[in-house]
């Protein structure tokens, strides 16, 4: 085959994994005082001969809860939140400007990728994640990523 050929095909099945990749995440953007009530459980077994790796284990919880986080337009509140594996956070923009939660780190949100709103929401709406993951996850707001917080999961 020809190179020009052989490259176009390359790029044609890197934007094929591209798409699915971003359709398989799994988030929710909900309208302002609309309950909400998702849980996704996944179940991920990671292995590898790196003494290092990390092991993640999704556990199927029996009850949730959704707890909410507040933007004022200067910081997070709660800070830090603690919550159960298949609990809900929703972050509640009471802001004057558009935000955009993600998982650290800025700009990559590789920390936790499906973990991202993948879109500034404007003042009044509201974004709702639940963790199934177990860990320690920060976050912050990718238009002004000095603003930041932290869901500890256990």
């Amino acid at each position: 085959m020809n190179r020009p050929l052989i490259i176009g095909i390359v790029a044609v099945l890197a934007v094929v994994a591209v798409a699915f990749a971003q359709r398989n995440r799994t988030s929710t953007i909900s309208p302002t005082n609309t309950p909400t009530a998702q849980v996704t459980v996944t179940t991920t077994l990671e292995t590898t001969a790196t003494p290092s790796a990390t092991t993640v284990t999704t556990v199927s919880p029996t009850t949730t809860t959704t707890h909410d986080v507040t933007f004022n337009g200067q910081a997070f509140s709660p800070r830090s939140l603690t919550i159960k594996v298949g609990d809900t956070v929703r972050f509640l923009n009471n802001g004057s400007q558009s935000i955009w939660v993600a998982s650290d780190p800025h700009p990559v949100h590789t920390k936790y990728s499906a973990f991202d709103a993948e879109r500034g929401y404007a003042p009044g709406e509201t974004y709702s994640f639940t963790f199934t993951k177990a860990g320690t996850w920060t976050y912050h707001n990718h238009l002004n990523s000095s603003q930041t917080g932290t869901i500890v999961v256990e």
